[in-house]
């Protein structure tokens, strides 16, 4: 028997959280701590999911644990490294800045419920020790570390939480509730509303199926990847159809739910195709060829273990990617008998290597799960191998000397040996074989965790967000790229889990104005008289003309502050410009930041600022704003408005449509290129883009190093604008038009029998443009009627 029943939360902010693994419990934790009523909704039975089974540890730099060691990392460390393991697929800057510069926030968090985050490791493609877990307890029990956090996050949310989370076991989401709404710009949008889930409810005759709706006032997605999934909709299939024969350390439950239900509704995808192989899944002897596999922790390798085939040889560098130490094995050709033609290799630890791991920690694997071998001596060891003892005794010896000095391998390239390992016995031996770990595809998602979507409508062709649809941990893409490092899955769930719960937490307490049904318009978050404060989001380079990575200085950045809450507009008016300045008690002796945002008046949840290099125009922008960090906070005021430019905004406003008008504007670099976004952005959108027959566009500059987002306005230039580029200092080549001066200008100009519809807007601060304009465009060579902006 089915039946549909609606769930209800006493209070209208009411936030529901998919997923009861550590991403999910992190959201739930912090959309409380916001004071939003949670629905913490999880398909299984128990909380956990595959965090729970996670056993490397946490990644974090600038940590206590760190300093109380002595080991020196920083964030140009850590992002390196992620990169560098990342680098097939897209590791997004803005994202990996935030889960560097949170990871110590992360880890101090996790500290502050009575984590122990002591024990330090330096995992396979990392640079650094920075892998935190806990120690073993004073028995010698170890503290396997996922199912330790999940422990703890779940006493909090039954214990201090009940009154503000509750939990729904057993149940699986079905369906997004969503409305379709329109924007102020005309455009239609999803608005994510609720969910619906299935439930299974004991009864008389056994268990029936419920099917629950709960409407709320935002979603956030935890509900995990796809590394399990053998479904009829299998995503694994879809996307990586040459892994469906290996096996898994992901639990059954690992199907891609969220992922499908977020992509219904146009999320956008990235690397799907990325999926990992862990390298150490663990063959149980007894069931070689079971489908889920208990994971070889990362920290066997990273506590000294090596890796040998079936001759007794070592064959690639132990610490290197998960992505290259599974294809070494793979390359090897050894098969694991009666495993289905599974490849392995043998992970090897001696005593030293043992105690680095834990002995607590081995002897579960060992005694309790069977999954380690023992061999007193080398003949043993060569025996359990079935390889010729002077070939192992003569690898054993080659990197006994190699330990014991620090010698790079020649054969492999390892140069990090966290213990010496050669002849001498006992040995732990277990079977180890690639598989199927983690998906590093998903949910494409903002700094903010925001699900986005490509927005067809942009002319800069942006991703903006589904309207209350966050989402955390493995059901996102974005941040790992084509590879994972060990120890950023736990710590993205924290990171991204607290910041989806934040901001999920203040659009469920944000009160819309609807102004009719299917429409509304965001409360303004700033004003002329006072100040608000926002969190900056991300700072990075930002210039599409530009690929080259290496010449960083000299292209302009983007800056993007967080409004308050994800629904509200900024409450500027169009070219209106923000006034920027530290949130610190001494802020009033720093130069606050005066700059136009690209960012259009009924733009929802963020401030977009595009600025200049950082080695020009350095009078334009003061020195601190370069130095912003992800989190920071800063506060913001709306400027002074410009005679002009309130004047051309009433003139836009009083435009109808159909009415044939021209906008045409006349930018010059630097100072004219963020109102100049901001304005090709507004005609493009509603209610413009319909009262504007078209759109020219002449921008200039003096040089070519000013002249920024050039290619990307060449591609986005349709036939609904034209445009013309000129430069008073042409390089070599350069086929457009040289300097702005009467001849050029003419070009742009509507012909004579259209001036009179025209609305000519002149976007600079270089008096001799200002001077020169004023007397051509002044000239009585147009028919009365034109509109003619100044903008300084």
């Amino acid at each position: 028997m089915n039946s549909t029943v609606m769930l209800t939360i006493d209070g209208q902010n009411t936030v529901v959280v998919v997923g009861g693994g550590l991403a999910g419990c992190s959201a739930a934790i912090e959309a409380a701590k916001r004071g939003a009523k949670v629905i913490l909704l999880e398909k299984e039975t128990k909380l956990g999911g595959n965090s729970a089974k996670a056993t490397s540890g946490i990644n974090g730099w600038g940590t206590r644990a760190q300093a109380d060691q002595g080991i020196l990392d920083s964030g140009k460390y850590f992002e390196r490294d992620t990169y560098l393991s990342g680098r097939s697929g897209n590791c997004k800057p803005e994202l990996v800045k935030v889960l560097s510069v949170k990871s110590a926030h992360a880890v101090d968090w996790l500290t502050s419920l009575e984590i122990p985050l002591s024990v330090l490791s330096q995992l396979g493609g990392h640079s650094r020790k920075r892998t935190h877990r806990a120690p073993d307890r004073e028995d010698g029990t170890p503290v396997p570390i996922g199912f330790a956090i999940m422990r703890k996050l779940e006493e909090h949310i039954r214990g201090e939480l009940l009154g503000s989370v509750r939990v729904e076991t057993t149940a699986r989401l079905s369906r997004l509730l969503y409305d379709s709404v329109t924007l102020p710009t005309g455009e239609m949008v999803t608005m994510v509303r609720g969910v619906e889930y299935e439930r299974s409810m004991a009864s008389g005759d056994g268990t029936d199926e419920e099917t629950v709706r709960v409407y709320a006032n935002a979603v956030v997605l935890a509900t995990g990847g796809f590394s399990n999934d053998h479904t009829t909709t299998s995503l694994l299939q879809e996307y990586a159809p040459h892994l469906m024969g290996y096996p898994t350390t992901n639990g059954v439950w690992a199907t891609g739910d969220g992922v499908k239900l977020a992509r219904e509704l146009g999320a956008e995808l990235v690397d799907m195709d990325k999926v990992q192989l862990h390298p150490t899944g663990m063959i149980n002897p007894k069931d070689p060829q079971a489908r889920t596999l208990f994971l070889g922790p990362e920290a066997l390798r990273g506590s000294g273990g090596i890796l040998l085939n079936t001759k007794g040889e070592r064959f690639v560098n132990e610490l290197g990617l998960r992505s290259v130490v599974s294809q070494a094995i793979i390359a090897q050709g050894d098969e694991y008998p009666g495993s289905q033609a599974r490849k392995f290799a043998y992970c090897v630890l001696n005593e030293a290597a043992a105690g680095l791991f834990g002995k607590g920690a081995l002897g579960f694997y060992w005694k309790k799960m069977n999954l380690f071998r023992f061999a007193e001596n080398v003949h043993e060891l060569a025996v359990l191998i079935g390889c010729e003892e002077s070939t192992l005794l003569r690898t054993l010896e080659s990197y006994k000397d190699l330990s014991s000095l620090d010698r790079k391998c020649p054969l492999t390239g390892k140069d990090v040996f966290p213990c010496v390992i050669g002849p001498q016995g006992p040995f732990y031996v277990a079977y180890v074989t690639p598989s199927i770990h983690y998906t590093m595809g998903g949910c494409l998602i903002s700094p903010s965790a925001e699900i986005l979507t490509v927005d067809k409508t942009d002319i800069l062709n942006r991703h903006r967000p589904i309207l209350g649809l966050f989402g955390a941990g493995e059901v996102t893409g974005g941040v790992h790229g084509g590879n994972r490092l060990g120890g950023n899955s736990l710590l993205e769930c924290v990171v991204f889990g607290r910041i989806a719960g934040e901001r999920a937490a203040h659009t469920a307490l944000e009160v819309l104005s609807a102004q009719e049904t299917g429409s509304f318009r965001g409360n303004p978050a700033m004003n002329s008289t006072s100040w608000t404060r926002g969190t900056v989001l991300q700072l990075l380079p930002d210039d599409p003309s530009s690929s080259n990575m290496e010449s960083v200085s000299d292209i302009g950045y983007r800056l993007v502050i967080n409004l308050p809450n994800a629904f509200q507009t900024s409450g500027l008016a169009l070219l209106q410009p923000i006034l920027i300045k530290l949130s610190s008690p001494y802020s009033g002796a720093i130069q606050p930041l005066r700059v136009v945002p690209t960012t259009l008046p009924e733009e929802l949840g963020i401030i977009s600022i595009p600025l200049p290099p950082l080695t020009t125009h350095k009078d334009e922008v003061p020195p601190w704003v370069y130095a912003l960090q992800p989190g920071d906070e800063v506060e913001m005021q709306a400027g002074p408005i410009e005679a002009s430019v309130s004047s051309l905004e009433k003139r836009l406003m009083q435009t109808k449509e159909g009415s044939g008008a021209n906008l045409v504007i006349l930018a010059t670099a630097p100072e004219g290129v963020n109102p100049m976004l901001q304005l090709l952005r507004a005609s493009s959108r509603h209610p413009l883009q319909e009262k504007l027959n078209n759109v020219r566009l002449l921008y200039a500059a003096k040089n070519l190093s000013e002249m920024r987002y050039l290619d990307a306005l060449k591609n986005l230039c349709s036939e609904r604008i034209e445009f013309l580029f000129a430069l008073d200092n042409p390089p070599t080549k350069w086929t457009e038009e040289v300097e702005m001066d009467e001849l050029t200008v003419k070009k742009i100009i509507p012909p004579t029998e259209d001036t009179s519809q025209s609305i000519i807007v002149v976007l600079t601060q270089k008096a001799e443009q200002i001077s020169f304009l004023k007397q051509f465009l002044g000239a009585k060579r147009f028919e009365e009627g034109v509109s003619l902006f100044f903008i300084t």
